[in-house]
């Protein structure tokens, strides 16, 4: 009984759907012989009006006359459409009919099975909170980045998780720590500079894991093939060369109070294309030395040898030097803890280098990834420190000369030791 009713509905639709098909038919050809009638109409009377003027109308009379004439041969064929369409209209069948109809010997007994919606739906339901979680995890890090990027007005935002191992000791890093990373290097290749981007990174918090993040982003930069110079400019509380297995002194504060040359200050690290330089002994005024001549001079020289130097700088909040290397480079991107970053410090951050001339470029959030198993490096031995150094005097790569020759290779890097 259900499947003839199922079926005489359907043929009584597509009938009616026939029916009014027809009609509509029916209703344009009406509308189009009403519309041709009228312009015979017209013509009609412009014809009689004609007719009382002069002989210079006869061309004009003899245009409406052919016009008059077309139009009623169109009247009497749309007359001869209208009369086909409505036979066809009180013939209208639909395009669907029954061969035959159901009967009782033919229907089976279907019986319910109730308890199927209670066995698929439980694990539905489990799949489903599932789902939602992983979804919930994963767009979290995208809205923090959105809140961050809406509050600050900043121009970057990047990802960076923290392995046990930092990338400059390991031969071949799994796709979900590098590839962040490379997500962040071609993001700082959007900003703007010069034939060499000077980038300062400076801790928004105790928990940034400032030295892994720039360690491991000089490296991904390096291994697209840019020469990259890594100077640890924090000479309050220097970390970075713990991540390449060198020594803290000599360094960046050496060179700048005069104590030793440039040449005596850079090592190579074990990566292609990328260099050191430790941050050296504490002094005791460091945005002094920041400020002086030899900065500049530094500057200057490197410039000319590295497509990207960076700089780690304590934060602007606490000390005074963090402001004056933001106003030397190019931008400063301030790292935080994704899970314990703070909006109002950031704000402070930002408000802070801007007033000492410089920009605060973008936010990197560093994750920790804890290794369960990994073994914390050895410190280098003096003999594979000096291995490492870089003899710039060998090439006589004072910065005096790196000038003069800076007109036929710009970019010509030191060879090792």
């Amino acid at each position: 009984m259900l499947a003839n009713a199922i079926a005489d509905e359907f043929v009584d639709q597509k009938e009616l759907e026939a029916q009014l098909e027809a009609e509509d038919r029916i209703r344009s050809l009406n509308l189009e012989l009403e519309s041709r009638r009228n312009t015979v109409a017209e013509v009609s009377s412009q014809l009689r009006e004609l007719s009382k003027l002069s002989e210079k109308s006869s061309d004009r009379s003899e245009q409406l006359r052919e016009d008059l004439v077309h139009q009623s041969h169109l009247i009497r064929l749309l007359e001869a459409r209208h009369q086909l369409a409505v036979v066809e209209h009180r013939e209208a069948r639909p395009a669907v009919s029954i061969l035959t109809e159901a009967t009782d010997d033919e229907a089976e007994l279907v019986t319910g099975r109730w308890y199927l919606p209670a066995v698929l739906g439980l694990p539905g339901i489990a799949l489903g909170v599932v789902f939602v979680g992983l979804f919930a995890v994963r767009g979290a890090p995208l809205q923090v980045a959105t809140d961050l990027r809406d509050t600050l007005d900043l121009l970057l935002i990047g990802f960076a998780p923290v392995p046990s191992a930092p990338l400059a000791k390991l031969s071949r890093a799994s796709d979900s720590i590098v590839e962040p990373y490379r997500f962040l290097r071609n993001a700082i290749q959007k900003l703007p500079a010069g034939d060499c981007s000077m980038i300062s990174f400076i801790s928004a918090d105790p928990d940034s894991e400032l030295p892994s993040v720039i360690s491991n982003l000089s490296v991904i930069i390096a291994e697209a093939g840019h020469t990259v110079l890594l100077i640890d400019g924090d000479l309050r509380n220097p970390q970075v060369y713990r991540q390449f297995d060198a020594a803290n002194h000599p360094g960046l504060s050496d060179y700048l109070t005069g104590e030793m040359r440039l040449e005596e200050t850079v090592v190579k690290t074990r990566k292609n294309n990328l260099w050191f330089m430790p941050s050296g002994p504490p002094r005791e005024d460091p945005s002094g030395l920041f400020a002086g001549k030899r900065m500049e001079d530094l500057i200057y020289d490197m410039k000319s040898r590295f497509d990207y130097l960076l700089i780690t700088s304590p934060s602007p909040l606490s000390y005074s030097e963090a402001g004056i290397v933001s106003g030397i480079v190019d931008h400063t991107i301030a790292v935080t803890s994704y899970k314990r970053h703070s909006g109002k410090v950031l704000k402070q951050l930002k408000q802070a280098l801007e007033s000492s001339g410089g920009l605060l470029s973008g936010i990197a959030l560093s994750q920790r990834l804890e290794s369960p198993g990994q073994k914390t490096a050895s410190k280098p031995s003096p003999r594979s420190e000096k291995a490492n150094s870089v003899n710039f005097e060998r090439r006589g790569a004072s910065a005096k000369s790196a000038r003069e020759r800076n007109d036929e290779k710009p970019r010509r890097i030191e060879r090792q030791a």
